[in-house]
C-alpha cells in the first residue's frame, strides 16, 4: 500500500495492484476447484508446470536468448582495445556504452548526423575514430562530403553492423593498432 501512495509514480504503474489481482484469481479458482475434480487436476498441473518451467527458463532458454555479455559491451571493449588511450571517439550511436566501459566520458563524443559534422570530420583532432553504422555513414557522406577515413574494423551489435573508421585528417597513415 505504501508504494501506491507515492505521488511520483506514473499513472499506468500497475505493480501495486498485482497482489490484489492474484488474490482475486486465487479466490475464484479455490471456489471453482471445490466443485469440480477436473478443475482441481488442471490447476495443480499448471502449478507444477510453472514450477518446472522456472528453472528450465534460467538454465536452458535464457543463456541462448540473452547471452552473458551484451553485444554493446563486447563491441565497446573491442573498440577501446583497438584505439589509443587518448583518441577521440566520435559516435553516431553507442556513445553511452563506450563511455561506461572505458570509464571516461571525455573522449567519447556524440556526433550529429547533419552538416555540423562536416567541421569535425574534415579537421579531426589526432588521433580520432568514427563509429557508425552503414546507413548513418551514407548520411554523413552526403551531409559532410568526402572526408579522409580508413576502415579499422566492423562489429555486430544486436544484429546491426557497426563500422569503426580512423579519421586520417592530421595523422600519417601508419597507426600501430593493438588488436
Amino acid at each position: 500500500m505504501i508504494i501506491s501512495c507515492i505521488p511520483k509514480k506514473r499513472p499506468h504503474y500497475l505493480l501495486p495492484l498485482y497482489p490484489f489481482f492474484v488474490l482475486g484469481i486465487v479466490d475464484s479458482i479455490a471456489r471453482y476447484s471445490e466443485k469440480s475434480k477436473i478443475a482441481r487436476f488442471t490447476i495443480w498441473s499448471l502449478i507444477w508446470c510453472s514450477v518446472a518451467a522456472f528453472p528450465l527458463y534460467f538454465t536452458v532458454i535464457q543463456p541462448i536468448t540473452h547471452p552473458l555479455e551484451d553485444s554493446h559491451i563486447v563491441f565497446a571493449k573491442d573498440v577501446l582495445r583497438a584505439t589509443e588511450q587518448d583518441a577521440k571517439l566520435y559516435c553516431v550511436k553507442c556513445d553511452e556504452t563506450l563511455a561506461l566501459v572505458g570509464q571516461r566520458c571525455d573522449r567519447v563524443i556524440r556526433l550529429p548526423v547533419n552538416s555540423s559534422a562536416s567541421q569535425i570530420l574534415h579537421r579531426p583532432v589526432s588521433p580520432s575514430y568514427l563509429i557508425t553504422d552503414k546507413k548513418n555513414m551514407e548520411v554523413l557522406l552526403e551531409a559532410a562530403g568526402t572526408f579522409p577515413h580508413k576502415l579499422v574494423f566492423t562489429g555486430i551489435v544486436n544484429g546491426k553492423k557497426l563500422l569503426v573508421f580512423r579519421l586520417t585528417g592530421m595523422m600519417p597513415d601508419s597507426t600501430g593498432f593493438r588488436k
